[in-house]
């Protein structure tokens, strides 16, 4: 099989990705530069000075970075030889400056020797040690001089696709001329560093001067290749629409030498370089007959991976960047001084648009942090609760010199109450998330219609990447806002996979003698892209005509906004150009007060390659024979080849009347045995799933809305995993709360859910109300016997791995041996009669004080990474809160004494009660100092066990924030009962009795003979006491984490591995009575499981 390798050199480490023919990743590798090769003391990869503004990093750092990421791929068992072509991306505007000596350098590599061996590239291949990079911003003189001689920036612009910026190559090279020859060392001051006066003459001995983008393919050239078109469009010395360079604007830069430096006319994406130089094949084991594509800039990587001509891709990372893949148009797209346009990395005579702003992240987690006592899910339903609009009110928030308006920096803030925005000191706290979200995006917005030439196609979805694409409220926003789709992509590396989609673009045209393109190539192709938010037409129209707003110039206090463009809708085949004077008027008040309609109105047919479902059409026309379930989230009922209906189809008949819907709180428990946890998921029975048919069948859901919980705005305040039990919980959504003919709602639910499902109560909410972003905190229980507090039978792996250790180390002391184990015979008993002894155990009020002391080091805030999956150490999500944890009294029940344990937090990840119950449990049956929980709160990463499923239980969850409010209001207003915005809170206690007689005959009854009948917890306590690896050694008397149990991202395969059980998540008793004895099971540990999926997962 084909394999295609990519290469991402970023600021702060290089990566390799290797995809197959599908274009499916296979592998990946990285290099970080400040902690893998610290002896070159960058910071974030990066070299700040000598000079004010200067940043550089070392080339030969990147070089002992390339030969060590090389390594690692091959020594994680890639066979090399399979790759069959390379490219890749890299950070853009940087440069590298090549010496005299760099030609034969690169073609005379000796196999024996690395890359970075004294004397065999570096230091004489290169004329500078230090690569100015894009951080740079020493040039601002240089970009003056760059714009004059061009006729002003617009000018340049026109030319180049942007104006002159500190970070682009061709000011950075003129800087350097200036700096490193001597026959200009009269127009600045003497360079005052070492490198300057041992170098004078630095730039005329550079033969070549290369991207960082071009650097790299030299390296497996053996030659210096050539610069790519789209990443030259990054230089201020391309133009733009021909992809060749300006003579004038190079001798502007570097004099007549920089033609020659430069090399020839830069190259498009696809093209074959030529193949693998010798030193690779000799030393690394590469195909001699691989072939080398041009790498590219990281953003253009990125287009190619994740985007097709006609897609919007968003990224909301530090900074946030909208690049706009423009297809070839007979008028060429504007090109204003606040944008970028580049070539097109696989396109012949297509752009790409870009827009980069400075405040991005940064300035969101600004506002959340003093609006939204830095808790995101406080931020989203502020968001959540105000209409379209804001109530009139604008904010713009520059907490760094923006870039789009340029140099602007501080907070604005304006009311358009009166019909046109007006300066104000401060508006509501409460207006402030949904104001800095509306500001960027409507900016956004407004330039996307200014940039894209007349009688374009509409744009067909937009593809959200980076931090804030994880957050559902903003990707919500960004699709009503924008009019389209909003997808998220599968991989987080897209520059890399972008590469290599590159590389392997070049081998398929290779393949077809020289033609094709890149869309032909990539027909039939998975497109990895998941659907997370539709637009409500009907929000986007309201949205629409705030565009006019929001240019509307209020005067000399608004001074970084530019004269008003185009309101036209996105959605509209035709876009066309400014044209103020034609501009409608808006009567502010009304448009900046649009309230999205209670239902979610249809989204229209987009043309193109996109069918009226939503399925990806072909880029050749056709449709797709076999589509992604489960790529978008349509009927659920819906098969692989159904479509949702045609809209033609829909006047078959006279409809009932829409009744009107009303955001409303459910109140339910239920018994989680036989579903698969809480939330729907396809072909499987859900808690969810059965309640929404209940309503539906009830008449709480119209048929409208039945197809799809998301019509509704389904949400729950708590997940539970499949299995689990709740005594309460909180389902939100829009239902039918007068229907016709039923007196009693909640009791005709009911009737249509069986027994161990139970709704107690509905409570009318806010229309803003989201069950899981409005809940504080929840409660959960975890019942287990208390025979599993006794120590490891005395000849299980368990102990004998213990005495290893001891007599290895000599430092965990002695491991006594239970009373409870001392009989003869011991070592002959059955489980069986070890079971039938256990039941008769019971705990001391010693050991129950002790276990109450270890559960104290769960309170309060840390990070809990080593009891969760899928997250490490410096994710900051780690931080959560446990509020109390509380051990009743033990308590027998049949022949079982059992202990409860009450977990209060505000949130929990996924299994973290399950591994913070198994670290409570198992350090005290094996001797282990309660210090362990605060060892495992550091960076070591260790595996945790996790406890049966069937022990846990959803108490409820708690609303007060929620319930004080709408106290408050209902106070304040003086509504009581029957007055219409009545808002009464949620309160689990005026069900107690009901709820607890559904927990004894339900949840209790069923937990107890579950184990009664299948001793799930002694067979799990077994488990781990025959596991003969390492991961458990941090389990001893000294309470350390040895060397041995620690587990290290970098190694894949450890010895003898502990692997959870599926048995262990079981609760079903009729599953469990089908399943394979234990021995025979087939065990797997859950990883790659990505973060937004582990978010949707927490409860």
């Amino acid at each position: 099989m084909p394999l295609f390798l990519g290469f991402d050199l970023s600021t702060q480490q290089l990566k390799a990705i290797l995809v197959d023919e599908h274009s499916a990743v296979v592998h990946e590798s990285a290099v970080h530069f400040d902690s893998d090769l610290p002896a070159y003391r960058t910071n974030n990869g990066a070299i700040r000075g000598p000079d004010e503004g200067e940043v550089s990093s070392p080339v030969r750092m990147w070089l002992e970075a390339i030969d060590l990421v090389v390594h690692r791929v091959k020594h994680a068992g890639v066979d090399l030889s399979a790759v069959v072509a390379i490219s890749g991306a890299a950070q853009q505007h940087g440069s590298v400056y090549w010496s005299d000596l760099a030609e034969t350098s690169l073609s005379s590599m000796d196999p024996s020797r690395s890359l970075t061996e004294p004397g065999h590239l570096a230091p004489h291949a290169f004329a500078l040690p230090n690569a100015p990079i894009w951080q740079d911003s020493s040039t601002a003189k240089d970009c003056a001089d760059l714009e004059d001689a061009a006729g002003g920036p617009q000018r340049l612009a026109d030319l180049t696709g942007s104006r002159a910026y500190e970070r682009f190559t061709g000011p950075q090279i003129a800087r350097v001329r200036a700096l490193y020859s001597l026959s200009l060392s009269h127009t600045r001051s003497p360079p005052p560093p070492q490198i300057r006066r041992l170098k004078p003459n630095a730039y005329r001995r550079s033969a070549r001067i290369s991207l960082v983008s071009s650097f790299m393919p030299s390296l497996f050239l053996g030659y210096v290749a050539p610069i790519e078109i789209s990443d030259a469009s990054g230089m201020n010395l391309m133009d733009v629409m021909t992809c060749k360079w300006i003579d004038s604007l190079l001798d502007v830069c570097g004099g007549p030498d920089l033609r020659s430096k430069i090399g020839p006319q830069p190259v498009p994406g696809g093209t074959v370089l030529g193949k693998i130089s010798n030193w690779w094949v000799l030393r690394w084991g590469f195909s001699p007959e691989c072939i080398i594509a041009p790498f590219t800039g990281d953003n253009s990587a990125t287009v190619a991976a994740l985007s097709a001509p006609g897609d919007a891709l968003l990224s909301l990372g530090t900074s946030t960047t909208l690049l706009l893949s423009i297809p070839p148009a007979d008028t060429p797209p504007k090109r204003p001084t606040t944008s970028h346009l580049l070539s097109h990395p696989t396109t012949i005579d297509a752009q790409i648009a870009m827009l980069c702003y400075k405040n991005g992240a940064l300035a969101r987690e600004h506002v959340r942090d003093r609006h939204a006592n830095r808790d995101w899910e406080k931020y989203n339903q502020l968001v959540e609760s105000t209409p379209v609009g804001n109530n009139g009110y604008l904010g713009f928030y520059f907490p760094l010199p923006e870039i789009i308006p340029p140099n602007v920096c501080g907070e604005f803030l304006f009311t358009t109450r009166d019909g046109h925005p007006t300066p104000v000191d401060s508006i509501p706290s409460e207006a402030h998330p949904r104001a800095i979200l509306e500001s960027q995006f409507l900016s956004i917005k407004s330039r996307i219609v200014a940039i894209l030439p007349p009688n374009s196609p509409p744009l067909q979805r937009m593809v959200v990447i980076g931090g804030s694409s994880a957050n559902q409220t903003i990707r919500q926003l960004a699709a009503d806002l924008f009019g389209i789709r909003v997808y998220v992509p599968e991989s987080k590396e897209a520059a890399g996979t972008g590469g290599a989609i590159l590389a392997k673009f070049a081998w398929w045209k290779q393949q077809n003698g020289g033609s094709g393109t890149f869309e032909e190539m990539s027909y039939g192709d998975v497109e990895r892209m998941r659907l997370v938010a539709e637009p409500r037409s009907e929000v986007t129209k309201g949205y629409d005509r705030l565009v006019d707003a929001y240019h509307t110039p209020p005067g000399p206090k608004r001074p970084f906004l530019e004269k008003p463009s185009s309101s036209e809708p996105l959605k509209r085949a035709r876009l066309e150009q400014d044209n103020p004077a034609s501009e409608e008027k808006v009567a502010l008040p009304d448009a900046l007060n649009v309230t999205p309609p209670e239902s979610s109105s249809r989204v229209e047919k987009h043309p193109g390659r996109r069918d009226a479902a939503g399925w990806a059409k072909s880029r050749k026309g056709k449709e797709k024979q076999t589509r992604n379930v489960g790529r978008r989230r349509g009927p659920r009922h819906a098969g692989p080849s159904e479509t949702p209906k045609n809209e033609e189809l829909e006047d078959e008949g006279p409809k009932p009347p829409r009744l009107p819907k009303r955001m409303t709180a459910l109140l339910l428990g239920f018994c989680g045995t036989g579903c698969s946890g809480m939330q729907i998921q396809p072909n499987v029975r859900t808690i969810e799933g059965v309640l929404f048919d209940a309503l539906v069948r009830a008449g709480a859901v119209s048929d409208d809305n039945a197809d799809d919980p998301t019509k509704v705005n389904l949400g729950r305040a708590a997940r539970t995993d499949a299995g689990v039990h709740a005594a309460g919980n909180v389902v939100s959504m829009k239902l039918i709360v007068n229907i016709p003919g039923v007196k009693d709602w909640v009791s005709r639910v009911n009737e249509e859910l069986p027994p161990e499902i139970h709704v107690w109560g509905k409570v009318r909410v806010q229309g803003g109300f989201n069950a899981r972003l409005s809940c504080d905190s929840r409660k959960y229980t975890y019942f287990f016997p208390s025979y599993l507090l006794i120590p490891p039978k005395p000849n299980s792996a368990c102990v004998r791995s213990q005495h290893t250790a001891v007599a290895s180390r000599g430092s965990f002391g002695d491991i006594p041996q239970h009373p409870f184990w001392d009989f003869p015979g011991v070592d002959s008993s059955s489980p069986e009669e070890d079971l039938a002894r256990k039941r008769q155990w019971r705990v001391s009020a010693k050991d129950v004080d002790e276990l109450r002391a270890t559960a104290k080091k769960f309170e309060g805030t840390h990070n809990f990474h080593n009891f969760t999956v899928g997250r490490d150490f410096p994710d900051r999500s780690n931080q959560r809160n446990m509020i109390k944890i509380q051990i009743a009294d033990p308590a027998v029940y049949g022949d079982t004494e059992w202990i409860s344990v009450l977990f209060h937090g505000q949130s929990f990840m996924l299994h973290q009660i399950r591994k913070m119950m198994s670290a409570l449990v198992l350090s005290h049956r094996t001797g282990t100092p309660a210090d362990i929980i605060d060892e495992l709160y550091g960076p070591r990463v260790v595996l945790v066990p996790k406890m049966p499923a069937l022990g846990l239980l959803l108490e409820y969850p708690i609303f007060d924030s929620y319930n004080q409010k709408v106290t408050t209001v209902n106070e304040r207003e003086k509504y009581d009962g029957s007055h219409v915005d009545f808002r009464p809170p949620i309160d689990f206690e005026q069900y107690r009795e009901r709820i607890d007689t559904f927990k004894q005959k339900f949840i209790y009854e069923d937990m107890r003979t579950t184990e009664d009948r299948y001793g799930i917890f002694d067979a799990w306590i077994r488990y781990v006491d025959n596991y003969e690896g390492n991961d458990l050694l941090y389990l001893n008397p000294r309470g350390i984490i040895p060397a041995s149990a620690v587990i290290k991202k970098d190694v894949k395969r450890r010895p003898k591995p502990f692997k959870e059980s599926k048995r262990f998540d079981i609760t079903n008793i009729k599953e469990l009575k089908d399943e394979p004895p234990l021995e025979e099971e087939s065990d797997s540990e859950e990883e790659n499981i990505s973060k937004p999926a582990l978010e949707d997962m927490e409860g």
